[in-house]
């Protein structure tokens, strides 16, 4: 694989980091304004104290599920992945990762170890986002692909830098079998 892309995968891993952080930011932020607002407190901003550290939490979970799933799904397009599954698979990932994360950081900061009750509820909170982030952004990007393709743009990459023999024999044939329709 060249430097190239190598270069471009991490800077796809990071872009997934920094939305996966935001959405929850602006989550966060959204959510306690509304409540200001519904309390008759005006539109106040509050929620900095949720939002921030969780936000920056769920870039790091997004950036450890990126990576994860640029491991496990090499050479696979995004028509062929199940956005249900996807999803799923972004929850798991983010219930073990968020958890863990939060231990080994309280840990370097001198504090105690939280509770087992409070490790669940942050592996809760982590599979419904990481889910819920995952199944969005993957559906997403396939809506843009589908956009793309209808465009006649050319046929989209597969998810590694450098297609093997069998991947580029496999792109023929399907390529073959959308023109003879």
């Amino acid at each position: 694989m060249s430097s190239r892309d190598t270069l471009r995968r991490l800077r796809a891993i990071a872009l997934n980091g920094l939305v996966w952080g935001g959405a929850w930011f602006i989550g966060v932020m959204t959510m306690a304004t509304t409540a200001n607002a519904i309390d008759g407190r005006g539109f106040l901003i509050d929620g900095w104290e949720l939002a921030v550290p969780g936000g920056i939490l769920f870039a790091v979970t997004g950036i450890a599920f990126s990576t994860v799933i640029t491991l496990v799904l090499r050479g696979r397009k995004l028509s062929e992945l199940n956005w249900m599954r996807f999803g799923l698979g972004g929850g798991v990932v983010s219930f073990l990762f968020l958890p863990t994360l939060v231990s080994v950081l309280r840990a370097l900061s001198g504090d105690g170890m939280l509770t087992l009750t409070k490790l669940l509820g942050t592996g809760a909170l982590g599979f419904m986002f990481g889910g819920v982030a995952a199944a969005g952004t993957l559906k997403l990007a396939q809506l843009a692909d589908g956009q793309l393709l209808s465009g006649g743009a050319r046929e989209p990459e597969l998810l590694e830098g450098d297609q093997t023999a069998a991947g580029m024999v496999r792109d023929l044939v399907r390529a073959a079998e959308r023109e003879a329709r």
